[in-house]
């Protein structure tokens, strides 16, 4: 508030509204974005579950790196979202969790890119858990459907992502003992 006022006698009043309009502006991103990242968790299965995670044989939970995303996935949240999937290498499998996500804008939809071509790098398989129809056409007009997600690797539940898991994890372990490109994910 200070900026304004010295703004105000030394500009005029234009300049100093202005001024201040845009730093409320990047201070209500900071805090939104700091409140995004302390709302977002990443932990493997077996330290913090939700009640549908629970009855995920112990087998399959070795496997699993989940990340639990709430709320938007906006301009603002863009840095702490992938700062958070930096640290998601040490699992096989990473499932995002996004049935509560609540809205995704321009930058969120590349900042998910960005994450999705890193752990791919990585060796991850990802898979994406409870997106919104709208939320599915906006990455797919933004081309991360197909090139960077495939649609086998979208569930609309988590309940028919495990459903498909023994399958996936099947899969997965024929395809890490065909070649190298995988071969990250068996240990």
């Amino acid at each position: 508030m200070l900026i304004v006022v010295v703004l105000t006698v030394f500009t005029d009043l234009i300049t100093a509204i202005g001024t201040g309009a845009v730093l409320a502006s990047l201070i209500f991103m900071t805090k939104i974005a700091r409140a995004m990242e302390q709302g977002t968790t990443l932990t493997l299965i077996e330290d913090e579950l939700w009640q549908d995670e629970v009855e995920i044989p112990d087998g399959l939970k070795q496997r699993l790196l989940i990340k639990h995303v709430n709320g938007p996935l906006f301009f603002g949240f863009v840095y702490a979202f992938r700062r958070i999937a930096e640290r998601a290498t040490d699992g096989k499998m990473l499932v995002l969790r996004m049935e509560r996500v609540t809205y995704m804008d321009q930058s969120g939809i590349y900042a998910l890119g960005d994450v999705l071509v890193d752990l791919e790098a990585a060796g991850l398989k990802v898979f994406v858990v409870g997106l919104a129809r709208d939320q599915i056409d906006q990455l797919e007009a933004m081309h991360i459907i197909p090139d960077l997600l495939s649609e086998e690797s979208i569930f609309p539940s988590f309940d028919s992502f495990k459903q498909r898991l023994p399958a996936i994890v099947e899969e997965l372990s024929r395809a890490s003992d065909a070649g190298p490109p995988l071969k990250s994910m068996t240990g």
